[in-house]
C-alpha cells in the first residue's frame, strides 16, 4: 500500500512540476509545437515556390552553367535569409 501511496506522490509532483514549466514556458506542449512547426513549414514552402518557380527561371534563361551556379548561389542566400525570418 506504502508504494502505491509513493508512486500516486511522484506522479503528481512529476505532473506540478512539468505544468510549472510549461507555464515558465521551458516547455512547450507538443500539439502547439506540431502547429507551429506546420506553420512555418507552410509558410518556408510559400517562400520557397515563389522564389524557385516564379522568381528565378527568367533569371536563368539563356544563362550557360556557370552563370546558373552563380545565381543559385545567390537565390539559395536569399531563401536562407528569408526563411531565417520566419
Amino acid at each position: 500500500m506504502e508504494a502505491a501511496r509513493l508512486r500516486l506522490l511522484l506522479a503528481q509532483a512529476e505532473r506540478a512540476e512539468r505544468e510549472n514549466r510549461v507555464r515558465e514556458g521551458e516547455l512547450v506542449e507538443a500539439a502547439a509545437a506540431a502547429s507551429k512547426w506546420g506553420e512555418l513549414a507552410g509558410r518556408a514552402n510559400a517562400v520557397m515556390y515563389q522564389v524557385l518557380v516564379d522568381e528565378l527561371p527568367p533569371l536563368l534563361a539563356g544563362l550557360a552553367a556557370e552563370a546558373i551556379r552563380v545565381e543559385m548561389k545567390k537565390v539559395h542566400s536569399r531563401v536562407v535569409g528569408l526563411l531565417a525570418e520566419l
